[in-house]
């Protein structure tokens, strides 16, 4: 994989919602430290990411409306 042919995939709207070579979920960083990161992930990684991250609350922004309830119910 060349990094140029991921940016030329994840800078063409007609690929949103699909995966790099059928295979790879693309994701990237803002850029806000220099260039931004781009990562690839098969679905085998995300279903680890996913099983690992499932005993976490959601990530919500403590002022959100929705924090308050959320982590009351995944407290109880």
């Amino acid at each position: 994989m060349r990094r140029e042919q991921v940016e030329a995939f994840i800078g063409n709207s007609a690929t949103i919602g699909t995966d790099y070579l059928g295979r790879y979920v693309v994701c990237t960083t803002s850029g806000s430290t220099g260039t931004p990161a781009i990562f690839l992930h098969d679905h085998s990684a995300l279903t680890v990411y996913n099983v690992e991250r499932a005993d976490e609350p959601p990530q919500l922004h403590p002022t959100s409306g929705k924090f308050r309830q959320v982590y009351t119910e995944y407290r109880a």
